[in-house]
């Protein structure tokens, strides 16, 4: 068993006791996440679960550059405790060949706040040619708001996921559904994975940061020769068709077990109290030395927004 403390050291103003760890949670359960998904490549506009664009003509295919049209929006969605999943964009549907090739990915996946998703074949794990390429010249801000690029800031897609002959709702009607092909398909398994993310764990509601890291280095490697500039990763991973991999749940599941946790008070003189937040948790993934590292900076990121939290609370005049 493992034991991380963080510690946020503050003056505490008319505190009137303990801070318990039920406000923080509370708190976490209180921020929520939404989920939107969608990909516009020059003129076309496809409907995802949650959000219709109307504005598909002021949309463009994005090369080399992103379209600035949805960046403030994107960023406003982060704010407010939004993951941004974005399709890559579709070779067809822009008019290019199959493979698409370099610098194709579609705006606002090209954005680099933005989660951009392409697609893998059905059920076989391989990348599927109809799914846009990066990369994209709009650099990720990384952490400590955005996931962590890992060393990659111009890297699209992020991940992949299935997007192959998938059993989809249609607009023919409200109970008619279709079998469709297209990196819109692949987007809403991100969201799906980011719902079971928050089931197993609440305090990760709104955490971009985390969720968009732990979803990109849980992925399995797909090794595709892309070539490009900057150079895809060792041995192809990462790589601008099949970004770090297509996402792996099951890779998730029960890995890192919090067996307890607290907040407590502690004084450090008389006009000033520390307030620390501890987490005993148990580490099962493998290689365990690396994620080792990852999950203490990701207890450590979750103990700091909690502890800002109650400390901008109790510091109030």
């Amino acid at each position: 068993m493992r034991q991380m403390i963080a510690k946020f050291n503050g003056r505490c103003r008319d505190c009137g006791g303990a801070i318990h760890a039920g406000e923080a949670i509370r708190w976490s359960r209180a921020t929520g996440a939404l989920h939107s998904d969608a990909e516009v490549c020059d003129s076309y506009a496809t409907q995802e679960a949650e959000m219709r664009l109307e504005r598909a003509a002021e949309y463009r295919m994005a090369g080399l550059s992103a379209d600035d049209f949805y960046r403030d929006v994107v960023e406003a969605w982060v704010a407010a405790g939004i993951f941004p999943v974005f399709a890559e964009g579709n070779a067809p549907n822009c008019g290019l060949p199959e493979p698409p090739g370099l610098s194709t990915v579609s705006s606002p996946a090209a954005l680099g706040t933005a989660f951009a998703v392409g697609s893998t074949g059905n059920h076989d794990g391989a990348y599927a040619e109809h799914s846009n390429w990066g990369p994209t010249s709009d650099t990720a801000p990384g952490l400590p708001v955005y996931p962590d690029p890992r060393g990659y800031p111009n890297l699209k897609p992020q991940v992949v996921a299935p997007g192959v002959d998938i059993r989809s709702a249609v607009d023919f009607g409200d109970a008619e559904y279709a079998t469709m092909t297209g990196t819109s398909m692949s987007s809403p398994h991100i969201t799906g994975l980011v719902a079971l993310m928050l089931e197993a764990g609440e305090c990760l509601a709104g955490d971009y940061a985390t969720l968009g890291t732990l979803i990109m280095q849980t992925a399995r490697p797909i090794p595709y020769e892309t070539g490009g500039v900057p150079p895809p990763g060792p041995g192809d991973v990462p790589n601008y068709a099949t970004g770090w991999g297509e996402i792996d749940a099951p890779h998730l599941d029960g890995g890192l077990h919090a067996r307890r946790g607290e907040f407590r008070l502690e004084p450090v003189d008389a006009t000033t109290t520390r307030l620390v937040g501890t987490t005993w948790y148990e580490l099962d993934i493998q290689p365990r030395a690396y994620w080792r590292l990852w999950s203490d900076a990701f207890i450590h990121a979750i103990h700091m927004k909690v502890l800002r939290h109650i400390a901008a609370q109790v510091e109030r005049p």
